[in-house]
């Protein structure tokens, strides 16, 4: 998991009604799976997807997510696979 990806969850705990319970949850969910830190290989291809990408300004933090899993070999996994679709050289699994 991108630690942009983990970044999302804390705020979703930050702002629940419950945010002790949605703790636990994000806390199993990174028992399961590591947080992988922001390397520079994903700074070079966050500038790479973002160049290609300019033009479009929304998505900033899926641009930041799309980044890592080119240069480590690695796939994005995400529900929404079609918001991935536009980033050259990025494997997506739904």
């Amino acid at each position: 998991m991108s630690a942009i990806t983990y970044a999302q969850l804390m705020f979703g705990v930050a702002i629940s009604p419950n945010p002790r319970r949605e703790a636990k949850t994000v806390g199993g969910s990174i028992e399961a799976i590591a947080v992988m830190s922001f390397a520079t290989e994903a700074a070079q291809a966050y500038a790479d997807v973002r160049k290609a990408t300019q033009e479009r300004q929304a998505h900033a933090l899926d641009k930041l997510i799309a980044a890592y899993p080119a240069p480590l070999d690695r796939v994005a996994v995400t529900n929404n696979a079609s918001d991935f679709a536009r980033y050259r050289g990025i494997k997506v699994e739904n």
